[in-house]
């Protein structure tokens, strides 16, 4: 795939278990149904503006691969904040809001954290630099061992779902997400991309996460930029 190529997506013609793609960000080309058995041993990046569907598709996903593929571990990083409302919109959320039957699931580990949202909870620059700084310390050891691990375990197959990797990318890079994409396992991402959340008092966070977003397309196979 190009570099270049980025699919887009309007959330609310999406299907059961597949995503309607779109070749312009105007929705004017549609070129096809991707079936989530499609995702499975590819990489896909769901990016998006908040409150676009981003963790809703997510826990589909999972709740496809758990009925209906043949994976032998799954490991889900759930590094979205708790839902809170902002200017009218409902922001974060976790997987489980939507479904929370995987956590029984005895092929599912799960990893998820008390995160703090940087922007929409500080006041000055400064605090949203230690709370970036908090947030990526609790969520960076835990990610390096299931890199270390997928890495290990080339000949099964195994599944990394994580939700809104935006919050590692605050002060996280791009090496451990290029290494996972080097492995053949499935790969299902989402990350905030968008304008709502822009109030960064100075700090330059949200010019970090979308150039790393950016930089980030390029070496997924599925980059769909899901819009309202």
């Amino acid at each position: 795939m190009g570099e270049d190529v980025v699919f887009y997506s309007k959330y609310s013609q999406f299907g059961r278990n597949n995503i309607v793609l779109y070749s312009d960000p105007y929705l004017c080309h549609q070129l096809r149904l991707l079936a989530f058995s499609e995702c499975l041993g590819k990489s896909v990046l769901l990016f998006g503006e908040s409150n676009v569907g981003k963790t809703e598709i997510t826990s589909e996903f999972l709740s496809f691969v758990l009925s209906s593929s043949k994976l032998e571990k799954i490991y889900v990083v759930d590094i979205g904040p708790e839902r809170f409302r902002m200017g009218g919109l409902e922001i974060g959320g976790k997987i489980s809001d939507f479904d929370d039957t995987y956590h029984t699931n005895p092929k599912v580990t799960t990893f998820s954290y008390p995160i703090t949202p940087p922007r929409s909870n500080s006041s000055s620059y400064l605090e949203i630099y230690k709370k970036s700084l908090q947030n990526y310390k609790i969520i960076i050891k835990d990610m390096e061992k299931i890199v270390e691990y997928l890495f290990s375990q080339q000949s099964i197959s195994c599944a990394l779902i994580i939700n809104d990797l935006s919050i590692f990318l605050h002060m996280g890079s791009l090496r451990l997400i290029r290494s996972l994409l080097k492995t053949s396992h499935t790969i299902f991402v989402n990350s905030y991309y968008g304008t709502v959340l822009s109030d960064d008092f100075g700090s330059n966070l949200t010019f970090r996460e979308r150039v790393l977003v950016n930089r980030m397309i390029r070496h997924f196979d599925y980059p769909i930029r899901l819009i309202h």
